[in-house]
């Protein structure tokens, strides 16, 4: 969280998830890639990007689930929310 997003505190109160997948690295390599989903909150309010990232924004469910195309990515996004996290 501080590396992509600046916020230093947060309290996990849940795991979500896990997916896995694979992708190819600039050099032509095969990867594989496994991340972990927590729902957590902060009492931070300003948000510093990394150098990775154009840009951010706060949405509603429905429209933040539109804009994932992932399908794995949907996924545990809407296992968080069958949850009740969000």
């Amino acid at each position: 969280m501080r590396e992509e997003t600046g916020i230093r505190g947060i309290d996990v109160l849940s795991y979500i998830g896990t997916i896995r997948y694979s992708y190819f690295r600039a050099d032509g390599m095969k990867s594989e890639k496994e991340v972990k989903f927590y729902f957590a909150t902060t009492l931070t309010k300003n948000i510093v990007i990394s150098y990775e990232h154009e840009a951010y924004k706060w949405v509603a469910f429905s429209d933040a689930l539109n804009m994932l195309d992932h399908r794995q990515l949907r996924s545990i996004f809407i296992k968080g929310h069958k949850k009740g996290f969000y």
